[in-house]
């Protein structure tokens, strides 16, 4: 049966719409129906909206609140994708609603926090108007390589929209998060020599040889990054991610490649993952069979706000007012398009619903998870704050 409560029926609506990122699950239904859900949402709401694509048949939203006297604006900003729905332990798509929590893929990361936009988008707009604009933008592809926030920033400029500040709904659980690390992907190759698996003499195993280097990335993770720490985001890391080498069993491999994973700490950059391994492989070319390289793949920059940042003293003003205390401070391991605002100008924020109705309650545990959901109370709660916030920054 379709909830009583309008809020846990916005999400439930949210999440029965299929919105996979195609990028990560071949077929998968991408993000047009539920662009064309919030778009139409927006427009009810009062708000000028336009779509655009960033690739085909996947969809930008923006809608604008303007503003009476051109104050300092707001944007409030989420993602329309998920990741893939296999294997979950509850129907995916269903939206279903038991008490305060509604299940399926996407309810926590992150179709709640667009609920809670709309939500506040909804309030806003049918109240005394701001002085400063709101801005609302719901993106593609945040989950894999951030098309959407890259063409909403060239968006934003286009358009002469300038907000002063950013806020994302990720699933914080009621955290204000303004710290994340960034990550760096690279390629190490060791190059053998390919003989006949009797030929001890010629065969250079190109196996073996990855297998120190692994011993020394290990040793790099185990005993140097723990002495790296940010308050925030504790310690950097290092992991070896996917492994291919060799082509038969009777013939010594040639080749061996490994791909890593070092996530980063503000400071920090890709260039800080090439030292490292150049390094080490730079000490096992002493030995004369050792031949390796190193190639960058991808990477996203760590992302600090400081604490004493008008977004931050807006946000932490808004939970105190709307629930009757500032919300704790905490950083966020995993990389957010909130680097990508920051970077263009748009001090950004994270503040979202979790599992619970109360601060702290696991919700981000749960993203991409078999068993995933979100509380409708935690949404309520993000909304109210993020309108509070929204009359701060942009007077109202």
């Amino acid at each position: 049966m379709p909830s009583t409560d309008p809020l846990a029926g916005l999400i439930s609506e949210l999440v029965r719409i299929d919105s996979v990122n195609p990028t990560l699950v071949p077929g998968g239904a991408g993000e047009s129906a539920i662009a064309s859900f919030v778009a139409d949402d927006l427009r009810t709401s009062g708000l000028e909206v336009e779509t655009w694509e960033v690739a085909p048949g996947r969809p930008d939203v923006l809608g604008v609140l303007p503003g009476t006297r051109g104050a300092p604006g707001l944007l409030l900003c989420g993602h329309t994708d998920t990741v893939g729905a296999a294997g979950m332990a509850v129907p995916p798509f269903d939206g279903r609603v038991e008490g305060d929590r509604v299940f399926g893929r996407g309810a926590i990361d992150m179709k709640a926090g667009l609920a809670a936009i709309l939500d506040c988008a909804r309030t806003l707009a049918r109240g005394r108007r701001l002085e400063g604009d709101l801005v609302v933008a719901m993106v593609a592809d945040e989950e894999d390589r951030s098309l959407g926030t890259e063409s909403l920033v060239q968006r934003l400029r286009w358009r002469g929209l300038r907000p002063a500040a950013g806020i994302i709904p990720e699933p914080t659980d009621l955290i204000l998060v303004h710290a994340h690390k960034g990550f760096a992907w690279g390629r190490i190759q060791t190059r053998g020599r390919a003989a006949h698996g009797s030929d001890h003499e010629r065969g250079v195993d190109a196996i073996a040889l990855m297998g120190r280097a692994i011993q020394s990335l290990a040793a790099l993770d185990r005993d140097v990054l723990p002495g790296r720490t940010h308050p925030l985001l504790g310690r950097g890391s290092l992991h070896c991610s996917l492994i291919a080498g060799g082509g038969e069993l009777s013939t010594y491999p040639d080749r061996c490649t490994l791909d890593l994973e070092r996530r980063l700490l503000p400071g920090e950059t890709a260039g800080t993952l090439r030292e490292e391994v150049e390094a080490i492989l730079s000490g096992l070319r002493t030995s004369t069979d050792f031949q390796a390289s190193f190639e960058p793949l991808f990477d996203r920059v760590p992302y600090e706000l400081p604490a004493d940042a008008p977004i931050v003293h807006a946000v932490d003003a808004a939970a105190a007012r709307v629930l009757g205390a500032r919300p704790r401070h905490q950083g966020m391991s995993g990389w957010t398009d909130a680097q990508l605002l920051g970077a263009a100008g748009v001090p950004t924020v994270l503040y979202g619903p979790g599992a619970g109705p109360e601060p702290g309650e696991g919700g981000i545990g749960l993203a991409h998870s078999a068993l995933e959901y979100a509380s409708v109370r935690s949404a309520r709660s993000c909304a109210r704050v993020l309108a509070a916030a929204a009359e701060r920054l942009c007077g109202g």
